[in-house]
């Protein structure tokens, strides 16, 4: 079976899982898929499959964003500059966890590593739209609202919430009427993201 045909199907979750071991780079989250089926897995692997199915590149690269041979650092506001020192440290930091994925004997350590990496590289999307924002505008991004999420929410009500923002962003991320809503759906969804690795 090809990405396509799981695509078009059922979209048996261990058949996926097999089909991005075969082409998928990442190798924590080969790990976090390995780790079972659950709602967030489900719809990142899901995710994964769709980009490898359209063959399309990620929109972000950590070295076409951060560095610009054409561009002087120096001459960046300084909450720019902040922003890709910051995105150039979380980087690293992750590039270094991800080394250390597969030499973790336990299958729980890996998938608790597996979750911080993907929380880690929300972070970096967010950095990396403020930074793409500002180098196609040369204007700042709009600030967001303060974003609270109710106490009552439950681990499952937040992976149905993440699952439901990512079908929104990938719907709609290249749709510059809605930039601002993506932007706030990335940042949610950020949110999200963190506070249900501090939960697991």
């Amino acid at each position: 079976m090809e990405i396509s045909d799981w695509l078009s199907g059922k979209q048996d979750y261990n058949t996926g899982v097999e089909l991005y071991k075969k082409y998928g780079t990442n190798n924590y989250l080969k790990e976090l898929f390995a780790e079972g089926e659950d709602d967030y897995n489900r719809e990142k692997l899901t995710e994964e499959l769709q980009q490898l199915g359209r063959d399309v590149k990620p929109v972000y690269k950590f070295k076409r964003t951060l560095s610009d041979p054409e561009e002087d650092f120096s001459k960046l506001p300084e909450v720019v500059q902040n922003w890709i020192e910051a995105a150039k440290l979380l980087f690293k930091q992750n590039a270094h966890r991800q080394s250390m994925l597969c030499n973790l004997p336990g299958k729980q350590e890996r998938g608790e590593l597996a979750h911080k990496i993907l929380a880690v590289d929300d972070e970096l999307q967010e950095l990396y739209w403020k930074i793409d924002f500002y180098k196609i505008t040369k204007e700042l991004p709009p600030e967001l609202p303060e974003i609270s999420l109710p106490e009552e929410m439950s681990a499952l009500d937040i992976k149905e919430e993440i699952q439901r923002l990512s079908v929104q962003i990938s719907k709609q991320k290249n749709n510059t009427k809605r930039a601002e809503d993506v932007k706030a759906w990335q940042a949610r969804k950020a949110l999200l993201s963190n506070y249900l690795h501090e939960l697991v």
